[in-house]
């Protein structure tokens, strides 16, 4: 049965979470992947989710949901299974561009507005993935304005941590990566500056 597969796949976070503490970390990321309704795979996410909250307290790691495809991709259905979930180790690990909805390589591609989707999972963000696609030559980000996703997350009171992420296509990931790293500096000099 479905709810048989739901707690087998639970199961088997829990056992990954031992090994996650035992390397110092400090959250431990999952996908909001499930069948049904958005209704019903909202219910069914918040109820895992719920479980593997408490499963980890006792390893000290908080329980971050990526926006990363399917429903999860909606920024206030993700909002709305954190909320439902109902557990301060549940949070966020909001990445600036895994807004498709539907799933990725649709024609025509269908997003969910990245201000909105950032603006809905911002109370939530524990963590952080400043993805990047395409510069320009100042080592701007051409399809996503930093300034503005890293803005509407301090504001909401984020204090965690960011990691860069290049997935284009010009650059080898070393290149793209470094130049992501330099844009998040460069952002928050301008942030601080405001």
């Amino acid at each position: 049965s479905r709810k048989a597969e739901r707690n087998s796949a639970v199961e088997k976070h829990i056992q990954w979470m031992a090994t996650a503490a035992k390397l110092g970390c400090t959250w431990f990321r999952v996908n909001p992947y499930g069948d049904g309704t958005y209704l019903e795979q909202c219910k069914q996410g918040a109820e895992s989710l719920h479980r593997l909250g408490e499963a980890s307290r006792a390893y000290g790691l908080d329980i971050l949901v990526e926006n990363h495809g399917h429903p999860g991709s909606n920024g206030a259905w993700l909002a709305m299974l954190v909320e439902m979930a109902d557990h301060p180790s549940i949070g966020v690990l909001a990445d600036f561009d895994n807004f498709f909805m539907g799933g990725w390589n649709l024609e025509p591609e269908r997003r969910y507005d990245r201000l909105q989707g950032m603006l809905d999972l911002a109370p939530y963000t524990r963590a952080v993935s400043a993805k990047s696609l395409a510069f320009d030559t100042s080592g701007n980000e051409t399809t996503i304005d930093y300034e503005l996703c890293m803005k509407t997350v301090l504001d909401a009171g984020f204090l965690g941590m960011v990691g860069a992420e290049y997935e284009g296509k010009e650059l080898t990931e070393k290149q793209g990566t470094q130049l992501t790293i330099d844009l998040l500096r460069k952002t928050r000099e301008a942030l601080r500056d405001d």
